[in-house]
């Protein structure tokens, strides 16, 4: 906790493992008997959030109840929106290089597909109950829908409208709600055109 909040407050570059060593109150050598280098505390908090969010889908994938595609849309929703309110409008975070720095998102990789095939296991739910045309592959849909909505999770390295430098005009709470409406209505798109008539 200590490293990720002088990670956040000083920048990932700017912060030493003399610093974290300081801040916590034990010495340089014994921050180094747990991790090799800087960049392993780095991992270390990238991963035990990712893998916090990746238990939170877990645990709503076993207790859905149909229809499992709203309940699908309602936890992307969520997740989009919970994001954004841990990024803020700064983004000086290191969660923030998960969705943002190439390195970053390969060396995570594995947990990625383990979100992924959590998606599908809902998809393949949703197929079972009825809810999505017999004749979709969901495997290509999960692909398909990681693709289009990770745009949602800010920030976005190539354009996004859901920050103050390009909606300058706006206050937080009304980028917020912007993107609420938008992931809303995205996935509302999606959704409806897996269901069965």
């Amino acid at each position: 906790l200590t490293a990720q909040k002088l990670f956040r407050e000083n920048s990932y570059e700017k912060t030493t493992v003399d610093d974290i060593a300081n801040h916590t109150g034990i010495s340089k050598g014994s921050v180094y008997l747990e991790f090799k280098t800087k960049e392993d505390i780095f991992y270390c908090i990238l991963e035990s959030y990712f893998k916090s969010q990746i238990e939170k889908f877990a645990q709503v994938v076993e207790q859905a109840k149909p229809p499992y595609l709203n309940v699908l849309k309602d936890f992307l929703i969520n997740d989009v929106m919970n994001t954004f309110d841990l990024m803020g409008d700064i983004y000086q975070n290191c969660e923030a290089l998960i969705y943002t720095n190439e390195k970053v998102k390969n060396k995570l990789m594995p947990l990625f597909n383990a979100w992924s095939d959590l998606c599908f296991c809902f998809l393949e739910k949703a197929k079972s109950n009825g809810e999505i045309d017999p004749n979709i592959d969901c495997k290509q849909l999960t692909r398909a829908m990681d693709i289009a909505s990770i745009g949602f999770y800010t920030p976005n390295n190539y354009y996004s409208y859901y920050t103050s430098e390009t909606s300058s005009s706006q206050k937080l709470c009304e980028i917020r709600n912007t993107l609420k409406k938008d992931v809303s209505f995205y996935l509302g798109i999606i959704i409806s055109g897996l269901k069965v008539n």
